[in-house]
């Protein structure tokens, strides 16, 4: 081998050698770029995670929540119709009572509702005029007695079907079954949904 090829091949050795660094120093940085890539890879994958989770469950939360309130707002309209149609069947049978028990109730009504120390007319209409038992307004007017009032049958009948209307002058207390439904409508409500729905 002459000289010339010695260099030569000195000269290829040393540049192999250096060239074997440089792989390997750039393998190495490589391979530290890539470790530290998919470290902040990971921990940008578990930072979304944890906020997809988050959100996940926040909106889970939500939505039981809104499950829950639909269902009591859902069982509050259905108990409230419950008790619109409970008083609906009140008021049905009492239109629908028996002439005796009708009357009796009516007594009771008009003991509560006349004036104290007045004397008025008691409005009725044709139909329950006409059944009117004997002695009616007398036994009235002998409990109304004791708060100084009396009551006479008004002479015109009134546009009604169950009830009365008490006269004074022009002031009349309207005692017919639905107006008196309707005034107590919440008082009723409450009553019937204590006695239904009892926890």
């Amino acid at each position: 081998m002459t000289g010339l090829e010695k260099i030569i091949e000195h000269i290829q050795l040393e540049n192999k050698k250096a060239c074997d660094e440089i792989l390997s120093k750039a393998n190495a940085q490589a391979d530290e770029i890539l470790k530290e890539s998919e470290n902040q890879a990971q921990k940008r994958y578990d930072e979304i995670m944890e906020k997809a989770n988050a959100d996940c469950d926040m909106l889970l939360q939500r939505s039981d929540s809104a499950a829950a309130l639909s269902a009591k707002r859902n069982i509050l309209l259905a108990k409230q119709q419950f008790v619109s149609e409970c008083l609906q069947k009140a008021l049905f049978a009492m239109k629908n009572m028996s002439d005796e028990e009708y009357f009796a109730s009516l007594g009771v009504l008009i003991e509560k509702y006349a004036y104290d120390g007045q004397s008025g007319k008691l409005m009725l209409c044709e139909a329950d005029c006409a059944k009117l038992p004997q002695g009616f307004l007398e036994n009235v007017n002998l409990k109304l007695a004791q708060k100084g009032a009396s009551l006479e049958i008004c002479e015109e009948y009134g546009n009604f079907d169950k009830g009365f209307v008490l006269k004074y002058g022009d002031i009349e207390e309207n005692c017919v079954f639905e107006n008196l439904f309707d005034a107590y409508s919440d008082t009723l409500k409450d009553i019937a949904g204590s006695v239904l729905f009892q926890n």
